[in-house]
């Protein structure tokens, strides 16, 4: 395996790019932290020159989908030619969503209750997760945070943002939201396999 400093495909940022051998044959993957972390894609597919031809918009919803794709659990989300048009016909985020993805983004980046996220200038991920294809985009959600009393700010830094107590009740109810929609799904789940089980087969199996 082979790792090298590059631009990332997508953004034309600093990346890593990865080149291991495999039984497939080669496989490509870009450390990018303005696509939001680890993506992969194979050079034969030439998904890459799709990808160059996006607009800044529809790369902004790609890479939302490669965020949605490691929470998921995909650690190193392929990009197939064949389904970046559908990827980019994804509705946007609504600015409400891109704010909340702010505030939990900031949040996982202060390492105490209280303490200001310092930063010395917008960072690469930040655009990432908020959807965000310039500053002017990212300042108009620190400032809706900012009105909601979601953020407080701080003298520290060129940036230095503090989560308010109001801040803290807001994760707290997106928290909630995440833990009800994996309980929902669970639920689901057991209930099909049930399902499964009584007919006598095995879950994956298929009945004739």
């Amino acid at each position: 395996m082979n790792a090298n400093h590059t631009a990332c495909p997508i953004w034309e940022t600093s990346a890593t790019f990865v080149y291991s051998a495999t039984a497939d044959g080669p496989h490509y993957s870009i450390v990018s932290p303005r696509a939001g972390g680890r993506y992969c894609y194979n050079p034969v597919e030439r998904a890459e020159k799709k990808i160059a031809d996006l607009d800044d918009h529809a790369k902004a919803r790609l890479t939302t989908w490669l965020i949605e794709q490691r929470r998921l659990g995909h650690e190193c989300p392929e990009i197939r030619s064949y389904e970046i048009e559908t990827i980019i016909q994804r509705p946007a985020l609504s600015v409400h969503d891109r704010a909340d993805e702010l505030l939990k983004y900031i949040q996982k980046k202060t390492l105490h209750i209280g303490r200001a996220f310092l930063a010395g200038d917008f960072l690469p991920d930040m655009f990432a997760y908020t959807e965000s294809v310039d500053s002017e985009e990212l300042q108009y959600l620190t400032d809706y945070l900012i009105r909601k009393g979601w953020l407080e700010t701080s003298t520290e830094a060129t940036i230095a943002l503090i989560v308010t107590v109001e801040g803290y009740t807001r994760l707290a109810e997106l928290a909630a939201v995440v833990v009800a929609s994996s309980q929902a799904f669970r639920g689901h789940r057991e209930t099909v396999e049930a399902c499964i089980t009584k007919r006598g087969l095995r879950v994956g199996e298929v009945s004739p």
